[in-house]
């Protein structure tokens, strides 16, 4: 029964919402948080000013970062599978998985590389 259900959709809905249950209960914890500081009557004295915050948002920079590394996990998956003749179709879901998650982790961190750049750019100017 345990293999039925790892190997099955259900295992990756639950990840799926479970992902998003993470997400909410993040940001619900974050207002209270915030809440919770705004009852407390700080001393002005002690306050540290805000950082001055860029105009320009820069988060497209880690989106596209992971959609060229997803590109390129299909296309290394594909030329691997083109070559192979006799690979069995386990191996390759399993090879497919793989070079996706690796080539989207390293997209994403080229794209954090390149928004730290561009805010530095951004402070500089």
């Amino acid at each position: 029964m345990v293999d039925d259900i790892a190997n099955g959709p259900v295992l990756a809905t639950f990840v799926v919402f479970y992902f998003f249950y993470v997400i909410i209960r993040t940001l619900v914890h974050r207002k209270e948080r915030l809440l919770m500081v705004e009852k407390m009557n700080v001393h002005p004295d002690s306050v540290v000013p805000p950082k001055k915050h860029s105009p320009y948002s820069y988060s497209w920079v880690r989106v596209a970062g992971l959609l060229i590394g997803i590109g390129f996990g299909f296309l290394t998956t594909y030329i691997i599978v083109c070559d192979a003749d006799n690979m069995h179709a386990d191996a390759i879901g399993m090879l497919m998985s793989a070079l996706l998650f690796v080539f989207a982790g390293l997209g994403m961190l080229g794209g954090l590389i390149l928004e730290r750049i561009l805010r530095k750019m951004d402070e500089k100017s």
